[in-house]
């Protein structure tokens, strides 16, 4: 005879390149100092959604267009680096929701075209 058993298969590690993002709200419409959140859902290899935290997620805010505008104002705000401008950052806030999912807040500190980048243990998210 034939002795079975149950076997508890959980997902794997968080891997960027099949998890996905969503804003709440719309990121397109966002007003300066708005408070804007969007969500990341983390999945493995095979795309099963994780199911508890611990992954290595940051996330970037960069001033993205040669703007005057966004330069001029951009001033106001130094980046890390120390560079004002082109290429400033926001920060972002990422909490660890322990179930999978990563939640990302941040306010643009000025009007113009701004990029917003996930990474996940090291690697990029898509939009």
């Amino acid at each position: 005879a034939v002795v079975t058993t149950w076997v508890r298969v959980a997902p794997g590690a968080a891997v960027a390149e099949v998890s996905t993002w969503k804003a709440e709200g719309s990121l397109q419409l966002a007003a300066a100092s708005q408070l804007q959140c969007v969500k990341l859902y983390t999945a493995d290899v095979f795309g099963n959604l994780c199911v508890s935290g611990g992954a290595l997620v940051q996330a970037r805010l960069t001033a993205h267009l040669k703007s005057s505008r966004v330069n001029e104002l951009a001033k106001k705000f130094e980046s890390p680096g120390g560079q004002a401008g082109l290429g400033s950052q926001a920060p972002v806030l990422v909490v660890d929701n322990l179930d999978g999912s990563y939640s990302a807040s941040f306010r643009a500190p000025s009007a113009g075209e701004w990029r917003l980048g996930l990474l996940c243990n090291g690697a990029g998210v898509p939009p």
